[in-house]
């Protein structure tokens, strides 16, 4: 069965969970649990998202998170990642830590945030990791920073305590995690993340009301529809590394040539950076045009201040 596409729509909450591949413990002590929750942090900081609730048992993570212009996918990579490689190190193995792909589904902030943060923050007891009278001083979870007022540098706690009110939403919060039930969103989730709907649902992609659902599906949509600027103007890398070669009067058959002559190192920078950044091909299609490096590529295109009349070039080869 293919995996089901991401939905990929800018500035909206995610619920996304992990769990252990084959059952086993995600997080068999503190310091992996610690070092999570710092690689955590610095994700977020990176790619500009923002965390609502976060929760950390022996087998699986959930969070929730507001993205930003960048793609979930990318944001849950990098920290899955960081992650299954410090696991892997601490064991002395080689092999897949994570079960298959990290469940996610867009869910709608006016009718579902506050409902799915008690769901997350509540997920240490439905584990049975601790229980009710321990939930606020496990420190595995964001409830205890709320309860505390206490920041955790994961949470933006203020929106999270905005979401209740502003008379003693601390108070509000507390009563509210009191009051679970298993709603229809909750039995929405649970199914999203078991993989029991039929992909035709949209709930299996988004939880919220019908207008809502329909206008995400629409802006994923499009998103998904958008051509890449060289395909529809019919610009191949060859063609480029032409026209830029006869800018700069170089011979094109040099352009694989390792140096740091000054006409070789701006032939080969004008490629990676018009290549990227105007006619939108990947990193990577440059990199094997090249001969090079994905890194080696960033770095060209990270000091594109250094070309000497380099937009009067830009202008000269985009034309």
């Amino acid at each position: 069965m293919s995996s089901k596409p991401r939905i990929i729509v800018p500035d909206s909450f995610y619920l996304v969970t992990s769990y252990g591949a084959s059952g086993q413990t995600l997080f068999p002590n503190d310091q992996l649990k610690a070092f999570f929750l710092k690689e955590l942090v610095i994700t977020l900081y990176k790619f500009s998202f923002q965390c609502f609730g976060w929760s950390i048992v022996n087998d699986n993570y959930h969070l929730i998170i507001k993205s930003s212009n960048s793609s979930i996918s990318k944001f849950m990579q990098r920290i899955n990642s960081v992650y299954a490689k410090k696991y892997n190190r601490l064991h002395n193995k080689n092999g897949v830590v994570f079960n298959k792909r990290f469940s996610s589904v867009v869910i709608q902030k006016e009718t579902c945030l506050a409902e799915l943060i008690r769901y997350v923050h509540l997920n240490p007891i439905r584990s049975k990791v601790c229980s009710t009278k321990e939930l606020d001083n496990y420190k595995w979870c964001g409830h205890r920073a709320i309860v505390k007022n206490s920041p955790d540098n994961i949470l933006n706690l203020k929106e999270v305590l905005d979401l209740f009110g502003t008379a003693d939403p601390i108070l509000k919060y507390q009563e509210f995690m009191g009051t679970y039930e298993e709603s229809k969103t909750i039995s929405q989730i649970i199914a999203v993340k078991k993989g029991l709907q039929n992909r035709s649902d949209p709930s299996y992609w988004v939880i919220g009301d019908e207008t809502f659902t329909q206008k995400t599906l629409e802006q994923d949509q499009c998103g998904k529809a958008r051509i890449l600027r060289y395909i529809k103007e019919g610009v191949s890398l060859d063609d480029m590394l032409v026209k830029i070669t006869s800018c700069i009067f170089f011979d094109k058959e040099h352009i694989h040539r390792q140096g740091r002559l000054n006409e070789l190192s701006t032939a080969r920078q004008m490629f990676a950076i018009v290549g990227h950044c105007h006619f939108e091909f990947k990193h990577t299609d440059i990199a094997k045009f090249l001969k090079i490096s994905c890194s080696a590529v960033s770095k060209m295109i990270s000091r594109s201040g250094r070309i000497l009349g380099m937009e009067i070039l830009k202008d000269q080869i985009c034309s």
